[in-house]
């Protein structure tokens, strides 16, 4: 069964024979291979894209400026900053339909970049226009960036597309890491000043990067990228299995956005001095790592896929509710390495199936969707860990946001599980269906 389904089945094989009736065998030869040069150029252009957004998101959610902004002040603008980059992707998705990605990647780096910029010149007492500055327009334009940074590789790149959306991800961990030396650094050294308005005039210089790579993204030689919705599939969002992912999401983004506010809470735990350092190396490293680490994964088989994609989210699921209880330096060493590299891996092997499962010509609209579901898990993971951890003193309240976290990624897992089941019922009934058209073009003969 598994063999049977893969990119052949009956779902992806009507794109793909509309895709050949728009393109000519050296145009889909040029395109699809990740040995070529527009391929290998895609790639670069989008890990670059991929790794400035990173770093400057890093910059804008990951520092704590409540010292400046007030403890709500700091809360409220991260968190609308996370639920608006990921709730508007679907709106990125439909005005790149129009004008194309490279417009839309060119738009959102202009939007982070000014808003940021104008931001970091107003008072802490203006905490309301920072809000929609940073919340607001440069939400919109993360949104646009995160878009334009995966789709040019989902839709041009076929053969070793795992590989090229692998490359992507791990150039966004690599800016990570240079992240985490960052936050380091700030805790030997008191030079290092961690002042909101440095790094928000710093992105200029970081997102300038982005932005000069946008404008070199190559348009989509497509010619179903003509007019206003007509590209993607309408049927798709009949597809069940779009909203159990969608649903998947939500639980994965709530669960692992709890954790990334806890993580080194749970770090200093023990008493080593080293705890923290380790901890955050393993954790990072980990997200560069993943993508590696499934790199033998490159069958374009959607079934293996997703038992793997449930099982390393039930592992890290599973460790997060029984991390609370050691704090040993080897364990908690192991457990943020195991949590980094569930956490990239989970993500990349997701958007390599978003073709397989719902046809490239669906690719933007299927991410958007997904995005959504993931902002509304964004949005719902900050009240629900304040409702957790009030009824417990401020020493023990890592512990219930680690259960909480722990269980939204089993939960996940299960919808992955569920997801599965759903997918490959739909491929059995296609075949059926497409065995049964057969047989009465025989018979009519």
């Amino acid at each position: 069964m598994d063999q049977q389904f893969t990119e052949t089945s009956s779902n992806v094989r009507k794109h793909d024979e509309d895709e050949e009736e728009d393109q000519t065998e050296s145009e889909r030869s040029s395109n699809s291979c990740c040995c070529s040069h527009k391929a290998v150029v895609t790639v670069l252009l989008c890990t670059v894209i991929f790794s400035s957004f990173t770093l400057v998101n890093h910059w804008i959610t990951d520092f704590n400026y409540a010292a400046v902004w007030g403890e709500t002040g700091n809360r409220e603008v991260k968190r609308a900053y996370n639920g608006v980059s990921s709730l508007t992707t679907i709106f990125a998705a439909l005005l790149s339909l129009k004008v194309g990605y490279r417009v839309v990647a060119i738009s959102g780096c202009l939007m982070m970049m000014s808003s940021l910029f104008v931001s970091s010149w107003l008072d802490k007492d203006t905490i309301g226009l920072i809000g929609f500055l940073v919340g607001g327009i440069a939400g919109v334009g993360a949104s646009c960036v995160k878009l334009a940074a995966v789709v040019p590789v989902l839709e041009n790149i076929q053969n070793c597309r795992f590989i090229a959306v692998a490359i992507v991800n791990i150039g966004g961990a690599g800016a990570s890491v240079v992240h985490y030396g960052i936050l380091a650094s700030s805790w030997v050294s008191d030079d290092v000043d961690l002042n909101w308005k440095h790094f928000y005039r710093w992105q200029l210089l970081v997102m300038s990067f982005a932005l000069l790579a946008s404008t070199r993204l190559q348009p989509s030689s497509e010619k179903w990228i003509k007019n206003y919705f007509s590209p993607f599939d309408w049927s798709v969002l009949r597809e069940k299995s779009l909203y159990i992912m969608m649903v998947i999401l939500l639980c994965d983004r709530f669960g692992h956005l709890i954790l990334s506010n806890v993580i080194f809470t749970f770090f200093d735990k023990n008493e080593n001095f080293a705890a923290p350092y380790l901890g955050g190396f393993f954790y990072y490293g980990g997200q560069i790592f993943g993508p590696m680490f499934l790199f033998c994964c490159i069958k374009k088989q959607i079934a293996p896929t997703l038992r793997f994609m449930g099982s390393i989210d039930l592992i890290a699921g599973v460790w997060t509710i029984a991390a609370t209880w050691s704090t040993n330096l080897f364990h908690i060493s192991m457990y943020a390495g195991t949590l980094g590299i569930s956490k990239a891996a989970f993500t990349t092997l997701l958007q390599n199936l978003i073709p397989s499962v719902f046809g490239k010509n669906n690719v933007r609209i299927v991410q958007g969707l997904l995005d959504f579901g993931a902002g509304v898990g964004i949005l719902l993971s900050s009240p629900c860990q304040n409702a957790v951890e009030m009824h417990y003193d401020e020493a023990d309240r890592y512990k219930p946001a680690f259960y909480l976290a722990g269980s939204f990624l089993v939960l996940a897992s299960a919808f992955v599980f569920i997801c599965l089941r759903v997918v490959k019922a739909m491929d059995s009934n296609a075949d059926v269906a497409e065995n049964k058209f057969s047989e009465i073009a025989i018979i009519d003969a």
